[in-house]
């Protein structure tokens, strides 16, 4: 049974993010984001009570930043990204956000074509926005609601 969980008072589950993306966690921790940055949120991704991904966003007035997605690399291509994203943007509209951008690497294919399909479009690209590899810009615009 798959569950999504707000991680923010759940440190068993920050540990265990950390220690299984620890790529991703190079330089800074889940718990001091947390801390220190009033815009954030972290959702976990449960499948029979173990975390298999998070997803990690900022809202800033009236528009929401796509930090981080992620799902355990033997997880991925189950549709679990798709859940997490479509959580994201139901979270989004409840919050009458207009809009959400995010980075991806032009090498991230599988990313890109993700977000191509829930509605993001390219909007710029930034040259060797990850060491050495371009990223690109892109956005969505949350439909209002009828």
């Amino acid at each position: 049974m798959l569950e999504v969980r707000n991680i923010k008072e759940d440190l068993e589950s920050i540990k265990r993010i950390e220690t299984l993306f620890s790529d991703v966690f190079v330089n800074r921790s889940i718990i001091d984001d947390i801390n220190n940055n009033p815009f954030t949120y972290y959702f976990g991704l449960y499948e029979d009570n173990e975390i298999i991904g998070f997803i990690n966003f900022d809202v800033m007035y009236d528009r929401c930043e796509l930090i981080n997605i992620n799902i355990l690399d033997d997880r991925k291509g189950n549709g679990y990204g798709n859940y997490l994203m479509n959580y994201m943007i139901n979270i989004i509209k409840d919050m009458d956000i207009s809009n959400i951008t995010l980075e991806v690497s032009v090498d991230n294919l599988v990313a890109i074509k993700m977000y191509e399909k829930f509605g993001f479009k390219k909007q710029a690209i930034r040259k060797n926005y990850y060491q050495g590899i371009d990223g690109i810009l892109m956005e969505k615009v949350i439909e209002e609601m009828m």
